[in-house]
């Protein structure tokens, strides 16, 4: 899949940052659009965003998320249908539970950005 725009949705400042660095350190030229909320997110289209990203990755921890409902909310949205929702949490994650409602992938967030880079690039298959 080729990516060139990603949008990542974490309620703690310096994991988007970690997101932003890693993501670029994989992909040079990437539009990279960090929220805060799931509600910033599904106002795309926005003077920010004219076009759907190319994949969203989620922190199911962070406070706002409820957990997996997130990728019910975004599925639920016909502009994210074909956008792949991959979640993250500090804890483990079942694949199975996530895959079910709609998660393309989902991984333990590691603590370094150096091993948070491979782990991104496998799943962006750069």
């Amino acid at each position: 899949m080729e990516i060139k725009s990603v949008v990542v949705i974490d309620d703690n400042v310096n994991s988007r940052i970690d997101f932003g660095i890693a993501l670029q350190e994989i992909i040079e030229d990437l539009d990279y659009y960090p929220f805060e909320h799931i509600e910033e997110a599904l106002t795309i289209p926005n003077a920010l965003i004219v076009e759907c990203p190319d994949i969203i990755f989620i922190n199911i921890d962070a406070y706002f998320s409820h957990g997996l409902r997130c990728i019910s909310k975004l599925k639920n949205i016909d502009q994210y249908n074909d956008v792949p929702i991959v979640v993250y949490s500090r804890l483990e994650i079942d694949k199975n539970t996530s895959g079910s409602l709609g998660a393309f992938d989902c991984f333990q967030k590691p603590d370094s950005i150096s091993l948070l880079v491979k782990l991104l690039a496998s799943i962006l298959n750069a």
